[in-house]
């Protein structure tokens, strides 16, 4: 009864790579893992709690302001150097008493503890490598995804310019992150992500409910990339998917005020970053997060990918359609490179 099988899944039994949706799941939804206490977001969110009928339910709460301007900011800012926000895109109450729960350990896990393990998930207490986290359940309509938007390999401590450099391209625009030095102490030494050779992931919880049966005939499609469908959920703002073999947000083209991430000349290792360590910076109207992984394109290094650009001579096969690594919003899948018959 489990949404993603461990008949279909191969080599590592904690991940979820080219596992097997499952459709249905006869006894409803069904946690991985006992009913565990949730921890409270390292996101800026508030945690309700309610009791009704005795059962403790945990309601999920933000502030959104849902205006076209704040829609349009998440798209494209309104120039090159100003900072993008989709908060208007989160939705506003989620009850995570409906979502699949992770162990304690992947709220606490750190960079600097899954570095000194090698990445040993039974060390870490995580359900994948390198401390990363997810855990999915369904019904008939929706599947139930809770992650810690940690990768499940290793990732360098990152400045997008350098150890000692600013967060932003030099320009006569302001820049939101604008006096503020990757791997300085004195500049972002308080954030929790902080090393002096650059960012490291913070886990954060993030929650996603995705339709199980996406209908591309619909006169409404295509949707807005960043909307959840329905009766769907997200926690994470840009998000506009997930990988299910680590849970790690897709995000959209643009990035830290530029149009397209490839214009902002940022190396992408694996296709993701971390975010600034606004947890550190004081500034009006930005949410105090630590960084936070995620992708922006292609995560080439993902299994999936890896297996698929294997040579036949090693092991590798030709004429197969993409493998499945994520899911967008609505529901349809995202693959590896190869259309159908394998083309590339």
């Amino acid at each position: 009864s489990l949404l993603f099988s461990s008949r279909t899944c191969s080599r590592r039994a904690h991940s979820f790579v080219r596992c097997e949706i499952l459709r249905q799941v006869p006894s409803g939804r069904k946690r991985i893992y006992p009913k565990e206490r949730l921890m409270k977001l390292f996101l800026a969110t508030s945690l309700v709690v309610l009791a009704i009928a005795g059962i403790e339910s945990k309601i999920l709460t933000h502030d959104i302001l849902k205006t076209d301007e704040e829609i349009a900011r998440c798209h494209g800012p309104k120039s090159k150097r100003t900072k993008r926000d989709c908060m208007a895109y989160v939705t506003s109450t989620i009850d995570t008493d409906d979502y699949p729960s992770l162990p304690d350990a992947c709220t606490t896990v750190t960079w600097k503890a899954a570095h000194e393990a090698l990445g040993d998930a039974s060390t870490l207490g995580t359900t994948n490598s390198w401390g990363s986290c997810i855990n999915a359940t369904s019904d008939s309509d929706y599947m139930y995804v809770t992650t810690n938007n940690v990768p499940d390999f290793y990732h360098n401590p990152y400045c997008p310019l350098g150890i000692g450099q600013g967060y932003c391209v030099d320009g006569d625009e302001s820049c939101a992150f604008d006096g503020y030095y990757c791997g300085v102490e004195d500049s972002v030494g308080t954030s929790e992500g902080f090393t002096p050779y650059g960012d490291v992931w913070v886990p954060s919880l993030g929650y996603y409910k995705i339709p199980l049966n996406p209908n591309p005939t619909r006169s409404d499609r295509p949707g807005d990339m960043y909307s959840a469908i329905d009766s769907g959920e997200k926690s994470m703002g840009p998000a506009l998917g997930f990988s299910i073999q680590n849970g790690v947000s897709i995000q959209g083209p643009n990035d830290a005020g530029d149009y397209n991430i490839d214009e902002a000349g940022f190396i992408l290792p694996c296709g993701g970053h971390v975010t600034p360590p606004v947890d550190a910076m004081k500034m009006n109207n930005m949410n105090s997060a630590p960084p936070l992984y995620h992708f922006h394109k292609a995560p080439d290094c993902l299994d999936a990918f890896v297996e698929q650009n294997k040579p036949v001579s090693h092991g590798g096969t030709q004429g197969q359609h993409g493998e499945l690594i994520g899911y967008a919003l609505d529901g349809f899948g995202i693959y590896t490179y190869q259309d159908i018959g394998g083309s590339a």
